[in-house]
């Protein structure tokens, strides 16, 4: 928990800092506390540890106790820190906000990313300045104070710094900015940090390049579990994000949807960039709600977008009549791209056996909801009930007869699926559950599910190896039509029918599916390298024509 800084010039010390334990007795405070702290040295971009302090003083620790509330904050004399601190509320609770745990998945995650990126330019025989060259990202971080919020909240924008000169086979976008705009999303959830943010961009770098739009890589995030959140709150939430990241949007990168935002709070940053500039700007922002300004069919895309690619594989396999029917789907994810997917395959004569979602309970524990029907679950039901649920998961579903809970770790080993979906969160599948998969193939839904060594424990198999059909490609249809929306946004003239944008969609995954397939089965790679060495190769193009 990052809760002092102190900064100079030229460098950022960050204290981290863990209080193990807090006991509070009605009129006196009592602390055991052991303090920890890591020196690091934030330079260029990378966060470099210079040196560590162990410290049982606690003499310089200041208490404020407001006894009403029972909270108490911790802190360091005014005059050696800039205070920004930690509020403790409660018997025996202590709130840390991000965990050492998530830190490390996170610094995981960014290091798994980097590593593929890596080990194709390698393959490609990139040079060490053209593969620093597409590494390279520029980040912006920030606080936003929200009504009601006590502490300040963290907020992360990352954008890479190359992308193509012109789409491909794609409408063109009328854009003024010669570098390119930065596409992604605002991912909404306690468990952000800058690593995350930046492995995200670096993944829609990959993912834009791939579906051929002339975007840079971008992502940003709000450092807050927005279920802890009224909506009044949410809506301040993104009008302060959109006035600190405002000299940002629109100019250098257009957000969009991710993780814990939607359609509504798309609408909201459109109505704070209008009172910012003083006129309206449709394309600031895409994943807009119909009817304010976003496209028709951008709520299904990236569901819808994976099944087209499925649809696809399994029609090169030679079901070329109803290539999905009969098939047996288990998804990780009750959210947007998990129902949508899920949606289509049951329109398409597949079998949605299985559902699992985590969520937070009233007592802001962890849970998980996994729910199981032989024949099929009756996808509508499931949607409706998960809409209407509190916590917005299938747990307690039992609106059909049939219909039974099992473990969530269940989920990805169950020995009677074809195809597993897993569109909730990145490092879902790992070292300790990759052995236990006995589907056939894998579509993933979400950004990074599979973490590199699952990646490649799975790929090592000698028996029972599944397709895995990467992210980068499954679930592009989300960017795909928000560039769609920024098209129409930009260019002006009548809005496109669902139908239309559909038909755009299923038209571009089949053919981006197509050109991958064909990649790895000429170089013997899987679907993941062929992906990220067709995007890599784009991108050191481009590199290389812009710098001529």
């Amino acid at each position: 928990m990052n809760f002092f800084r102190q900064k100079s010039c030229h460098e950022t010390f960050l204290l981290k800092t863990y209080i193990f334990s807090a006991d509070f007795a009605s009129n006196e405070i009592f602390l055991r506390v052991l303090i920890l702290v890591r020196l690091y040295k934030k330079e260029k971009g990378n966060v470099m540890q210079v040196g560590k302090i162990s410290c049982l003083n606690t003499s310089n620790i200041f208490q404020q106790r407001n006894t009403n509330t029972r909270e108490v904050r911790f802190g360091c004399p005014q005059d050696t820190f800039t205070k920004s601190p930690i509020a403790v509320k409660g018997s025996n609770a202590v709130s840390f906000g991000i965990t050492d745990v998530n830190k490390k998945e996170n610094e995981q995650f960014l290091a798994d990313t980097e590593a593929n990126i890596r080990k194709v330019c390698n393959r490609l025989k990139l040079s060490k300045a053209m593969t620093g060259r597409i590494l390279r990202t520029e980040t912006v971080e920030g606080e936003i104070k929200v009504t009601g919020i006590d502490t300040p909240i963290k907020c992360y924008l990352v954008m890479t710094g190359a992308a193509l000169d012109q789409a491909e086979n794609l409408p063109e976008l009328k854009d003024d900015n010669e570098d390119g705009l930065a596409k992604g999303g605002i991912r909404f959830a306690e468990n952000v940090d800058v690593n995350t943010i930046k492995a995200l961009s670096l993944d829609m770098m990959i993912k834009n390049a791939l579906a051929g739009l002339p975007l840079r890589g971008g992502k940003s995030g709000i450092a807050y579990d927005p279920t802890k959140l009224t909506a009044g709150q949410k809506e301040d939430a993104m009008r302060q994000y959109t006035r600190l990241f405002k000299d940002y949007i629109g100019t250098r990168y257009v957000p969009a949807p991710d993780m814990g935002t939607n359609a509504d709070l798309m609408s909201v940053v459109r109505d704070e960039f209008k009172n910012i500039k003083g006129y309206d700007v449709p394309g600031c922002v895409t994943g807009k709600a119909w009817g304010k300004g976003g496209s028709a069919g951008r709520t299904e895309a990236t569901g819808f977008g994976l099944v087209y690619a499925l649809e696809r594989a399994f029609e090169l396999q030679g079901k070329t009549k109803d290539p999905l029917k009969g098939l047996r789907v288990a998804i990780q994810g009750s959210g947007n791209v998990g129902i949508h997917a899920a949606l289509l395959l049951q329109e398409k004569g597949a079998h949605v056996v299985a559902i699992g979602d985590k969520y937070k309970d009233e007592n802001d524990n962890d849970k998980y909801g996994t729910i199981y029907k032989e024949d099929g679950l009756d996808v509508k039901a499931v949607k409706d009930y998960v809409s209407n649920h509190p916590q917005k998961t299938v747990d307690g579903y039992n609106n059909e007869s049939g219909v039974k809970p099992i473990p969530h770790e269940d989920l990805f080993a169950l020995d009677n699926v074809d195809v597993i979906i897993p569109a909730a969160a990145q490092h879902q599948i790992t070292e300790d559950n990759a052995d236990k998969i006995k589907a056939k193939y894998i579509a993933e839904g979400a950004n990074g599910p599979t973490t590199r060594g699952a990646d490649v424990s799975l790929n090592s198999r000698t028996e029972n190896k599944p397709e895995i059909y990467p992210d980068i490609l499954m679930n592009q249809g989300g960017v795909v039509v928000s560039y769609f929306e920024q098209v129409q946004n930009k260019n002006g003239g009548e809005p496109w029918s669902k139908q239309i944008v559909l038909d755009m969609l299923q038209e571009h995954m089949t053919s981006r599916y197509d050109k991958v397939h064909k990649y790895a089965k000429e170089k013997n790679i899987s679907m993941r390298e062929a992906a990220t060495e067709i995007a890599v190769e784009k991108i050191a193009r481009a590199i290389k024509n812009n710098a001529a």
